[in-house]
């Protein structure tokens, strides 16, 4: 009789000890901010995150809801550069053209524009809660909310 429920202890503790290993013996860091990201508002934007050597590349676009009809400003692109610190991504904008617009180093240079990217611990949603976007964009665009990923890199 003993041995089954000793068997049966050994078994209870290996499935504790491989939990608690899955659990807390792995990386601490949670994962990647890499992905892509919708708004969740009553606008449509985008965010786009890529690693770009110790540094992120972040891209959003949109910032314009469909109920405004034919008065909305167009999407508003911005491509940033930023450090992650803890879970904040402060961006500056970076050079960006498109076949409808042109920003420049010069212009990025001396605007000093920023992006405010607060990620959850989770890395599951991202809240916008600074982007430099007046006189960057039409009037009435707005890039800040909270971002669902809705796409992790491969």
């Amino acid at each position: 009789m003993a041995a089954p429920l000793t068997c049966r202890l050994f078994f209870v503790l290996l499935a504790f000890c491989a939990g608690w290993s899955y659990a807390y013996g792995r990386s601490t860091s949670p994962a990647g901010i890499e992905g892509l990201y919708a708004l969740t508002a009553d606008r449509a934007a985008t965010l786009q995150v890529t690693k770009a050597g110790t540094r992120y590349e972040v891209m959003v676009s949109g910032g314009t809801g469909g109920a405004t009809g034919g008065g909305a400003p167009a999407d508003c692109p911005v491509k940033g550069m930023g450090v992650l610190k803890g879970n904040i991504l402060t961006a500056a904008f970076a050079p960006l053209e498109t076949d409808t617009f042109f920003y420049s180093k010069g212009q990025a240079d001396r605007e000093r524009r920023k992006l405010r990217i607060v990620f959850d611990r989770d890395r599951r949603t991202a809240r916008i809660t600074r982007a430099d976007v007046s006189g960057y964009c039409g009037l009435g665009a707005n890039l800040t909310g909270r971002y669902l990923r809705v796409q992790s890199p491969p």
